[in-house]
C-alpha cells in the first residue's frame, strides 16, 4: 500500500514519503510547498470611453499598463491571502490636444477561496 497525502497547494497532485509533489509537469512548472509565494504583476491595455478622460480636450481613448509585486500566502490549499503594491499608468500618447497622463499608486489586498 503506497502512502499519500494531498498536495497542500494544489489538491491536484499527492505527495510522496519525502514531501515531493508528484507532478507529471517539468520542475519549475509543478507546485511549490512554500507557503508564501511572491509574485510579479504585469498589464497593459487602452480605455476607450464616451467623453474625454481625465479633462476635456484631451482623447476620449487612452492607453493604461501597470506592474507590481506582492506575496500571497497560503492557509491551505483552499483559502489563501494577498498583498501587492502596484504602479498604474494612464495616458492617451498625445492622440487629443493635451495629455494629462495620471500615475498611481495602489496596495490591494486580497483573499480567495474555494477552487
Amino acid at each position: 500500500m503506497k502512502y499519500q497525502r494531498a498536495c497542500p497547494t494544489c489538491l491536484q497532485h499527492s505527495l510522496d514519503l519525502r514531501g515531493r509533489c508528484q507532478s507529471a509537469q517539468p520542475a519549475h512548472q509543478s507546485c511549490s510547498r512554500h507557503r508564501f509565494q511572491p509574485f510579479f504583476i504585469a498589464n497593459g491595455g487602452f480605455l476607450a470611453s464616451p467623453r474625454d478622460l481625465p479633462v476635456n480636450n484631451s482623447s476620449r481613448f487612452n492607453f493604461t499598463f501597470e506592474f507590481g509585486g506582492g506575496l500571497e500566502p497560503f492557509r491551505d490549499h483552499r483559502h489563501a491571502w494577498s498583498i501587492d503594491y502596484r504602479i498604474h499608468h494612464l495616458s492617451n500618447a498625445y492622440l487629443g490636444r493635451t495629455n494629462p497622463g495620471i500615475n498611481s499608486q495602489l496596495i490591494t489586498l486580497t483573499h480567495s477561496f474555494g477552487r
